[in-house]
């Protein structure tokens, strides 16, 4: 099977293929921003515990692992590590 693009499709394909390798490549990954982190920090008190990193979808084990300090909750310095543990 054959599959011919017409010119608006290709440029269309190209743009998705950039953005897949874009959002799956370590070093084009963007870290969460502050904006981010303060929708996570649910209470607003300026940490994140493991239960407001849950309701957003971060693994235990990747909260383990960012929060260095083990103080039990992510500074922002630690959420940003995230993105790139997990």
């Amino acid at each position: 099977m054959i599959i011919i693009f017409k010119p608006p499709a290709k440029k269309l394909f190209a743009i998705a293929v950039l953005a897949e390798f874009a959002s799956s490549s370590p070093l084009l990954a963007q870290s969460p921003s502050r904006t981010e982190f303060t929708v996570v920090d649910l209470d607003g008190n300026g940490q994140i515990s493991l239960q407001e990193a849950s309701k957003a979808g971060i693994s235990e084990l990747v909260f383990r692992r960012a929060d260095l300090d083990r103080s039990g909750f992510l500074t922002f310095d630690e959420y940003q590590r995230t993105n790139s543990i997990g």
